[in-house]
């Protein structure tokens, strides 16, 4: 429950949303959303290191835009 489901969320949207990109046709784009995503999973990690509750909700908050984006 709680925080390790929130957590457990977070990564797989960000995790999603990384294997959705396409690195062969996807333009220059492509890489900074990767860097991004790349930035967002890392952050989750010392989230989960920390225990930083609000934290956590302002990343999730964060991966739930970019996933109603897409």
């Amino acid at each position: 429950g709680g925080r390790r489901a929130l957590k457990k969320d977070a990564s797989g949207i960000v995790f999603d949303l990384l294997y959705s990109l396409d690195f062969k046709n996807g333009g220059e784009l492509v890489p900074r959303l990767a860097a991004l995503y790349g930035y967002i999973g890392n952050e989750l990690l010392n989230v989960g290191r920390a225990g930083d509750r609000v934290q956590l909700g302002h990343l999730r908050d964060m991966i739930e835009k970019l996933k109603q984006s897409w």
